[in-house]
């Protein structure tokens, strides 16, 4: 089971938000830009990993979730987790710049929490930036011995150009970062890749991939693109819901 690592995003897909293992989300929060253009979406978000054990074996799991935003910048990210087998539990964040604060959903057997954190200051939705919550997917289930240790050489960033995903045109990145040997017990050098495709349009990534020595390859990609407005209600706390009011900073980690 994995830690929970202070770092979503959409999400948060800013959703920012769901993981192979339990309890990792990684939410990071910037001070938000002049005149920022949000744009009202949702999504199917599916999430999935390969691991390949030293013996041969292959381990291949699949999350579904659910992503959507609005035009103040509110989002709301449902990701899967697995905690054992194949069963799952459902994480559900929404992140409010609005009223500065991040919510996060909990239902432990029937116990329904909301976790409410209250920002600093003003910031921007994870969701709307580079990557959005399917960065936050990929950077949540990375959090091993060598993304702790940062030890990595200098990043080699490509251009991939562009190509149409879901209907929509996306520019794509690949960064490959290199750990040395023996900087984290390694014999060999130990390669990591990272690719992602944008929309200038809705301003958000649709496909990530990641392909890491330790965690396996990880494939997040947005599907069934909806470009209306989602329910307001989606953004506010259930009334079957106890709130426990908490006080963060502007990064924050969830609960467990």
């Amino acid at each position: 089971m994995k830690r929970w690592t202070s770092a979503l995003a959409l999400i948060l897909l800013s959703i920012s938000a769901a993981s192979a293992h339990a309890g990792t989300n990684v939410v990071r929060m910037r001070t938000a830009p002049p005149q920022q253009k949000h744009i009202a979406f949702s999504a199917d978000v599916i999430t999935e990993t390969t691991r390949t054990l030293q013996d041969g074996n292959r381990i291949d799991q699949v999350a579904h979730g659910k992503y959507y935003a609005d035009a103040d910048g509110r989002t709301r990210t449902e990701q899967s987790s697995f905690i054992s087998g194949q069963e799952q539990i459902t994480h559900i964040t929404i992140f409010d710049p609005v009223e500065h604060v991040i919510i996060f959903l909990r239902d432990n057997q029937g116990q329904k929490v909301a976790h409410v954190q209250h920002l600093n200051q003003p910031a921007s939705t994870h969701s709307t930036q580079s990557g959005g919550v399917l960065g936050a997917i990929v950077s949540s289930t990375s959090d091993g011995p060598v993304s702790s240790t940062k030890k990595f050489s200098k990043p080699v960033r490509e251009d991939l150009g562009t190509r149409e995903i879901e209907g929509f045109t996306a520019h794509g990145t690949r960064t490959t970062r290199t750990v040395e040997a023996g900087q984290v017990g390694n014999e060999q050098p130990m390669v990591i890749t990272s690719e992602s495709w944008t929309s200038p349009e809705l301003n958000h990534a649709l496909l990530t991939e990641n392909d890491d020595p330790q965690s396996g390859h990880r494939t997040v990609k947005l599907q069934n693109i909806d470009r209306t407005e989602p329910d307001p209600s989606l953004f506010q706390i259930p009334p079957d819901y106890t709130v426990k009011d908490e006080t963060t900073s502007s990064t924050s980690a969830p609960p467990q």
